[in-house]
């Protein structure tokens, strides 16, 4: 049994070491005296599920992991490798069987077009045109009444055609826009239609020693926003000049 070499302390049994094994007491190696006995009381720990272990408080410095921290990406690494690695080297799952395909090789749709003859393939891109009619020998080659052979529409009125013009067309222009705004109206729940919450009255410019302020008469320039503080500016310097001039 291995005792421990302080003269001070108590002396302390440790954990056996098997003859023949060579241990280190310092540095990070593999065979580090402390670290091997810590994994020996992991596995004494993991075997005795009979019992809880837990920390104490007065010995937190002799306190290790119970698991090894060390070993959980060796292990990930190790459970990831087994998967597609195997004892004579590396096994593929997915097998690339076309290793001899050319690189420029078309998708299996334009190959199997290819295989059909060129009139065919003509024939039916032009029907799938929208502009495409077929020709028949009773008929001229321009019709004016032509029926679609394909039905777009599940409605058959949807091609009618309804022409509204003056009074007609302004009243129900009106009788739209009133039905819009009557059911508008039946989905408000609140007591004012406008929603105008804020009810306090703003605040007046000042008429100080002008009559007209710089927001009266028409607007020169549109777009045009000052800040509030060159705004007040420009009318200290009107105010001064003026009462300079009078």
């Amino acid at each position: 049994r291995v005792r421990s070499m302080c003269s001070g302390r108590p002396l302390v049994e440790r954990l056996n070491i098997p003859e023949g094994v060579d241990v280190f007491g310092y540095g990070n190696q593999k065979l580090n005296i402390w670290e091997y006995q810590k994994e020996q009381l992991r596995q004494q720990i993991a075997k005795d599920p009979s019992k809880f272990y837990t920390y104490s408080a007065e010995h937190l410095s002799l306190a290790f992991p119970i698991v090894n921290e060390n070993e959980i990406p060796l292990k990930e690494k190790a459970e990831n490798e087994r998967r597609w690695k195997t004892k004579n080297g590396f096994d593929n799952v997915m097998k690339r069987l076309n290793w001899n395909e050319h690189q420029k090789k078309p998708d299996q749709a334009t190959i199997d077009n290819l295989k059909l003859p060129y009139h065919i393939q003509a024939l039916e891109t032009k029907k799938q045109m929208k502009g495409f009619q077929m020709v028949l020998d009773d008929k001229e080659d321009f019709q004016c009444n032509i029926k679609s052979r394909q039905k777009y529409f599940s409605d058959n009125s949807y091609f009618n055609t309804v022409f509204i013009s003056g009074d007609d067309m302004v009243k129900e222009m009106q009788a739209q826009k009133q039905k819009e705004i009557d059911d508008f109206n039946k989905k408000v729940v609140v007591a004012n239609p406008h929603f105008i919450v804020n009810t306090m009255e703003k605040r007046k410019v000042a008429q100080v020693d002008k009559f007209s302020n710089i927001r009266d008469g028409e607007v020169q320039k549109i777009g045009l926003r000052f800040s509030k503080k060159r705004l007040q500016d420009m009318a200290e310097r009107q105010i001064l000049s003026t009462q300079t001039v009078q």
